[in-house]
């Protein structure tokens, strides 16, 4: 947990890192919040070295809410965060509110619901590309299909009959994998248990919401409280929080549901 902001005698917002990692991009959004409101980031246990990545968010978010109680034993929380970071907030909600704690906050910024069905969405989303090409894009999509196929099969009976390596070989400890392909998994697999009951407060960019989810991003089918919906037009995932005349107005926004 780093610390952002000091502050005094006010409920502590946790921050939640990015899905590169980075949680220093929040430091933009401090001059737009009271000063004595105590600001904290969460960032990987994985980039420390001597600790492995989490690749479920439900192991990450019972891990971050132990961080979190060392530094606010009892709640009720406030929570944020963009896209990887907002998912992973709404996740730390609702196991706070299964250890009975309150969620006060929980402010995210345009990150989409994992799909009811994440294969049958993989359907609908490759057979729309599909529909879309030319004929002899067509033909070039399923020969690659097939051919990819293929080499998953020939990778997995390598494996099965390659005898070349025997049991007493020395095997090399693997790199650490990228931390943005450990978050993409695990946002992949990511399923919540139960609804969230609380609200949420969802800001989205100025883009069109992604093929096949609402307005609300999927959020409605996950949760039993309100979520207030806002935009901020002409911005994207990216310049959300590295252009000022988009990070002031979501500056601006946090602070207002800090202080309701």
């Amino acid at each position: 947990v780093v610390e952002l902001q000091r502050g005094n005698g006010r409920t502590p917002l946790f921050f939640l890192h990015m899905h590169n990692g980075n949680v220093q991009r929040w430091r933009v959004l401090l001059k737009y919040l009271d000063q004595s409101q105590p600001v904290y980031a969460i960032q990987p246990r994985g980039l420390d070295e001597k600790y492995d990545y989490h690749f479920s968010i439900e192991e990450m978010a019972s891990f971050y809410i132990r961080e979190i109680k060392k530094i606010q034993p009892q709640g009720p929380y406030k929570l944020a965060g963009l896209c990887f970071g907002g998912t992973a907030a709404f996740e730390i909600a609702r196991q706070l509110q299964q250890l009975g704690d309150k969620t006060e906050v929980l402010f995210t910024i345009n990150n989409y619901a994992p799909p009811a069905n994440p294969l049958q969405y993989k359907i609908r989303e490759t057979w729309d590309e599909f529909k879309e090409m030319k004929l002899e894009d067509k033909l070039d999509f399923a020969f690659e299909k097939t051919k990819s196929a293929g080499k998953k099969m020939l990778s997995k009976l390598t494996r099965v009959f390659d005898t070349s390596h025997t049991h007493n070989e020395e095997i090399k400890p693997k790199a650490k994998p990228d931390i943005r392909w450990v978050h993409s998994v695990a946002l992949l697999n990511y399923q919540p248990e139960t609804p969230y009951k609380g609200n949420i407060v969802l800001v989205r960019t100025g883009e069109d919401a992604a093929k096949h989810y609402d307005e609300f991003l999927g959020w409605k089918r996950l949760t039993e409280g309100e979520i207030a919906l806002s935009a901020i037009s002409g911005s994207d995932n990216d310049s959300i929080i590295t252009e000022e005349k988009f990070y002031s107005q979501l500056g601006q926004k946090l602070n207002e549901e800090l202080k309701k």
